[in-house]
């Protein structure tokens, strides 16, 4: 699955994945990104040590699988991620979302200022929980983690669906980093969120953009969704560039793998080049380069991809691994896993 993932993401222009702390087999994945060619973020699974009310993302049987225990914490946090070194990175990922305690915020914090590590955790995903939690606590999340002394240059925040005047100067002084996810917004707003994270941005703050999970748009067009999620409100086209390549790149070990640095295209930095087919749809008039680039771009105009200087992508087709082989497992084990669960799905073997 995770060799799939990374080749439909190299197809899109994608070079790198970060994991936010939810796979089991980190030793698997990184071999998987290596058969590819992508570059990766992964970190220990489930840092958690408290029960929240997480509905599709918690469940029994994952708490059975992977405890909500303080001491299970401790000793991943100080644990090597298997799988990492080279082109696959490591950092330190809370799970978030009112699932640790005071003291796993605090010693995780300290464990990733110890070790140079990125700090990273999901917040602020559900507004609701977000206003119940200040409503309890009389004060927000952000606020509460900058009490505890959690906040700092080298801790990056995805989602902030909820963020208020207070938190915005908070995470501007704390030089707080931040990830926004412009399809989990939309879903947001509909329970009385509004993602700041343009208005961040603009004010200097180091906003990346993502997908946190392409359940509603294709891989590859998170510069649409982006903009038709934030509207006039919305950063403008270059800012959205910065946010997909440079800004993105600063919001995990401040830009850098293996001493490669990222997001950049100049002498000195990592070449991790991503070519596009001069004569698309979307670059004609060309008025607008930037907007060619993010919001009208489509994974179809991706001709060539190289990572560290080698060429992994060419003329649309991956160069280290067997396209129609890993489609055809992929397809494979995702029929088993629905067999197992229960699920029937729609598609030609429902549908027949």
């Amino acid at each position: 699955g995770v060799a799939l993932a990374a080749l439909h993401l190299l197809k899109a222009g994608i070079t790198c994945v970060v994991d936010p702390g939810t796979l089991f087999d980190t030793e698997g994945a990184a071999a998987a990104l290596r058969a590819v060619g992508l570059r990766g973020v992964l970190a220990a699974p489930y840092v958690w040590d408290a029960g929240a009310p997480l509905p599709g993302l918690v469940s029994g049987a994952l708490h059975r699988r992977v405890p909500a225990s303080l001491d299970r914490c401790r000793a991943l946090l100080v644990a090597p991620v298997p799988g990492t070194g080279g082109q696959i990175a490591t950092h330190i990922a809370v799970y978030g979302e009112h699932t640790a305690s005071d003291t796993l915020w605090r010693e995780a914090a300290a464990v990733a200022r110890d070790k140079g590590l990125t700090l990273s955790a999901h917040l602020m995903f559900d507004p609701r929980l977000s206003a119940a939690f200040k409503e309890a606590r009389g004060c927000s999340v952000v606020a509460h983690l900058d009490a505890l002394g959690v906040l700092g240059a080298n801790v990056t925040l995805t989602h902030l669906n909820n963020l208020d005047d207070r938190d915005l100067e908070i995470l501007q002084n704390r030089q707080t980093r931040a990830i926004w996810c412009p399809a989990n917004a939309r879903l947001a707003e509909a329970h009385g969120g509004m993602n700041r994270l343009s208005e961040f941005a603009e004010r200097g703050g180091v906003v990346g953009v993502a997908m946190d999970m392409p359940h509603d748009h294709a891989i590859g067009e998170i510069g649409t969704v982006a903009r038709l999620s934030a509207g006039a409100a919305g950063p403008s086209s270059r800012t959205l560039f910065g946010m997909m390549t440079r800004e993105a790149a600063r919001t995990i070990n401040d830009g850098t793998i293996g001493g490669d640095v990222l997001g950049l295209l100049e002498v000195g930095a990592a070449a991790d080049i991503v070519v596009r087919w001069p004569d698309g749809p979307e670059r004609m008039p060309s008025l607008d380069l930037f907007a060619e680039l993010t919001t009208l771009a489509r994974p179809s105009g991706v001709r060539t991809v190289l990572i560290a200087g080698d060429i992994v992508l060419a003329e649309g087709v991956a160069t280290r691994v067997d396209e129609a082989r890993l489609t055809r497992r992929g397809r494979e084990a995702s029929q088993a896993l629905f067999q197992r669960i229960g699920y029937g799905g729609v598609g030609p073997a429902a549908v027949a």
